[in-house]
């Protein structure tokens, strides 16, 4: 019971974190938070414990913690503050608590794929035609802007660079998928070139130059260098003694 209670609980929080639009009110509060509270409720009343994770006792991540809030604090956005606090550390103790081993990180992981795939999909068809299918089905107005001619992609957020920061992350969650999985790889590899158009789709200029950087980093990582060194060099030495 356990078992499917956690996967019903991780397949609904891979949805709602993709589709839910963020601008729409639930009970008075944004709807992600709505959600992230009502899942934590339903955690609560089914195992009734809370589990710790090690990240909360890191001094590291509390000191980030505590200079995020200052920030909203000298910003004179309290609230926000105390409502960032609250969503992450919900959302750690969640994690921990639903994601017991590899199976259900992998399961968690292929739902987000999945739904993501029909998220940019959707930020395509934005860009192109200028629609914003969250804002058609909540009623509600995406503060969304143009540039080149294009409709900026903004899909369920409140503004297009930050849904480009949220498919920039999502492009990380995809390559590590494709790097450690040996079934479906091709379908993945599809998923990834529809959120690298979906980010480009954004036209977030500071979010598009870091995913070249991330891509680069891969690159290095997966031996360009030595690739370099060992061909390229080569093909350049050999080009000069054929010139002279």
């Amino acid at each position: 019971m356990r078992k499917n209670l956690n996967t019903y609980l991780l397949f609904f929080a891979a949805i709602f974190i993709m589709f839910l639009p963020r601008r729409v009110y639930i009970a008075g509060v944004y709807s992600f938070r709505a959600v992230i509270l009502g899942i934590f409720l339903l955690y609560i009343l089914k195992y009734r414990i809370i589990k710790v994770p090690k990240l909360l006792k890191s001094l590291s991540f509390l000191m980030y913690l505590l200079y995020s809030f200052v920030n909203y604090v000298f910003s004179f956005q309290i609230i926000s503050g105390i409502g960032f606090l609250v969503d992450t550390l919900i959302m750690i103790c969640l994690i921990a608590g639903l994601i017991r081993d590899k199976t259900d990180f992998n399961r968690f992981i292929d739902t987000f794929i999945g739904m993501l795939a029909i998220y940019d999909i959707l930020g395509i068809l934005e860009t192109i035609t200028g629609i914003n299918v969250y804002d058609l089905v909540a009623g509600t107005s995406a503060i969304n802007s143009f540039r080149f001619g294009l409709t900026r992609f903004c899909g369920a957020g409140f503004v297009s660079s930050n849904n480009a920061n949220f498919l920039l992350l999502a492009s990380i969650i995809v390559l590590y998928r494709i790097l450690h999985c040996n079934r479906r790889r091709a379908i993945l590899i599809i998923v990834y070139i529809l959120n690298t158009i979906a980010l480009f789709c954004t036209l977030t200029r500071a979010s598009i130059l870091l995913f070249f950087a991330l891509q680069l980093v891969w690159l290095v990582k997966a031996g360009l260098l030595r690739f370099l060194r060992r061909y390229l060099l080569r093909t350049i030495v050999s080009v000069s003694l054929l010139i002279a």
